[in-house]
């Protein structure tokens, strides 16, 4: 069953993969791709050939700005399948103030993960760069480099098309967990072929507690870097290193404590524990909502977005998952993956029993 679950998981998103990897190489190896370009391509070098052929920004006084109900209106008018999100006035303060309004069209590629962008001129409401538009501009160099940002992040067919990147994405943690475990498998299988043999190597069971580790820690530490900022976000500015800490506190943590005591061992408290990480996101968010001030409650609201209750939602079926999982293990001891060696002169408790300890046992 994992082998026909391995193969038809791997042909499936095999595609997906490909258009991840492609586009995350871009991404990793842009500024080499630059610099090249930089010394032996362009003349004058690269930045000032983007210069020479950027269009320029308008200058324009700031009693002569348009509200920005009125230029979200105009960008309506210009680009009808644009939806206009956000105004972000870059450089304010400055003599020149740049305008970009971030929106959506999922009928076209998008440069950035969420949004396009249309570069506005504060006085007339006119887009006067449409190069971050989606599909707004006919240079090739732009379209690629849009369906580069595109492919990657999955912006573009709206919802059901996020909804297929999120099941491919799980897709590639299933291909990693069914192939280490087919892996595991594979080995246990020739052991078992060999009557003197009694436990797993060494190098198998390393294996099998580092891929506990690696996937509880990975499903314990999201949803608690997730617990972490929304409770320290009052007295922490840099909500980023909380969860960068969060994250990587949990998941050596789990790594840790499964190469120490071993897989078999510590299961069951893994699963639980994850199973709590995925908790605490719902009634951490109950919590606040019952015990905040006023003041935090209003910018509660104000922060707390659609998503956020799925979010919530999902989270909460994930705990009652793994909570199944770790009752399951509790209570039900079966053959497992990750099995322990077997005490001397005794049936494992995991499921791995010598071939000649079976026969004396029937």
């Amino acid at each position: 069953m994992w082998l026909d679950l391995h193969n038809l998981l791997g042909i499936a998103s095999l595609p997906f993969h490909v258009v991840i990897a492609l586009s995350a190489a871009v991404f990793g190896l842009h500024d080499w791709i630059y610099d090249a370009q930089d010394q032996f391509i362009y003349k004058d070098g690269l930045k000032a050939t983007v210069q020479r052929d950027s269009i320029p920004n308008p200058t324009v006084p700031r009693e002569q700005w348009l509200q920005p109900s009125e230029l979200i209106e105009r960008v309506r008018a210009q680009a009808p399948n644009f939806t206009p999100q956000s105004l972000d006035y870059s450089g304010l303060g400055e003599d020149r103030t740049t305008l970009f309004v971030a929106g959506t069209d999922d009928t076209h590629f998008k440069r950035g993960p969420q949004y396009g962008y249309a570069m506005v001129h504060l006085g007339t409401g006119e887009i006067y760069n449409r190069v971050y538009l989606p599909g707004g501009t006919d240079s090739a160099l732009s379209a690629a480099l849009n369906s580069f940002f595109s492919l990657h992040f999955g912006s573009y067919g709206g919802d059901p098309m996020r909804v297929v990147y999120v099941l491919l994405g799980l897709s590639g943690a299933l291909l990693f967990y069914t192939g280490n475990l087919l892996w595991i498998e594979t080995r246990t299988k020739r052991m078992r072929k060999t009557l003197e043999v009694q436990e797993r190597p060494r190098h198998v069971r390393l294996l099998s507690n580092a891929t506990l580790g690696v996937c509880l820690g990975c499903a314990a530490a999201l949803p608690a870097t997730i617990v972490a900022s929304r409770w320290s976000m009052p007295w922490v500015d840099d909500i980023n290193a909380v969860h960068q800490g969060t994250f990587y506190l949990l998941f050596f943590g789990f790594i840790a404590l499964a190469m120490v005591r071993g897989a078999a061992r510590t299961g069951a408290g893994l699963l639980w524990t994850t199973a709590l990480c995925n908790a605490l996101v719902p009634l951490t968010a109950l919590a606040l909502h019952f015990i905040a001030s006023p003041t935090r409650l209003a910018a509660l609201h104000r922060t707390h977005q659609p998503g956020d209750l799925f979010l919530e939602s999902l989270c909460l079926l994930l705990a009652v998952f793994f909570g199944w999982l770790a009752w399951r293990q509790q209570h039900r001891p079966v053959a497992q993956p990750w099995a322990h060696p077997p005490a001397s002169g005794a049936d494992s408790p995991t499921g791995f029993t010598s071939p000649q300890l079976q026969i004396q046992q029937d």
